[in-house]
């Protein structure tokens, strides 16, 4: 007996009859479904086999919090905006159309922190190329250690 939500009528449904009718006429569909990289026609390197041949692949040792290699410290770097970009949001207001700044009035989201829902909202011209400006500026400062980052040395006071 069959679960009440499986229909009575098994009958194929549309999708399976147009599915049908194109692998009949030699059409390829792509299933993105499909779990088995197998059989989605991935195309392998050529030296993927010789992964297989290292000695690490011939034991299991499941470790319950993974690899210990997995688990390394990563660097990474952080920079902050030198002014905030509420408050840059703030000063472009008026080139936000007036109905939307109306609303954001309405909401409350013009008072103290609102800066940073129009910040979200506002797409501006001007306000983008000041962020954008900024972000060069600060990236510029911030060069030495951009670069030593991305070289992969450790950072300055590590």
């Amino acid at each position: 007996m069959f679960s009440t939500r499986v229909p009575a009528d098994l009958a194929p449904n549309r999708l399976t009859v147009a599915e049908r009718a194109i692998r009949a006429r030699g059409g390829r569909l792509i299933d993105l479904t499909e779990t088995n990289p197998t059989r989605v026609g991935l195309a392998y390197p050529q030296d993927a086999p010789a992964a297989l041949a290292s000695p690490a692949g011939l034991s299991y040792d499941p470790q319950p919090f993974g690899l210990a290699e997995a688990r390394r410290p990563i660097e990474a770097l952080g920079i902050q905006p030198s002014d905030d970009p509420t408050a840059i949001a703030r000063r472009h207001l008026r080139a936000m159309p007036r109905s939307l700044r109306t609303l954001l009035r309405t909401m409350g989201a013009l008072e103290a922190r609102g800066g940073v829902l129009a910040s979200y909202l506002l797409f501006e011209s001007s306000y983008t190329t000041e962020l954008m400006r900024l972000g060069r500026s600060d990236a510029e400062a911030r060069r030495a250690d951009i670069e030593g980052y991305l070289a992969g040395a450790r950072r300055p006071g590590r």
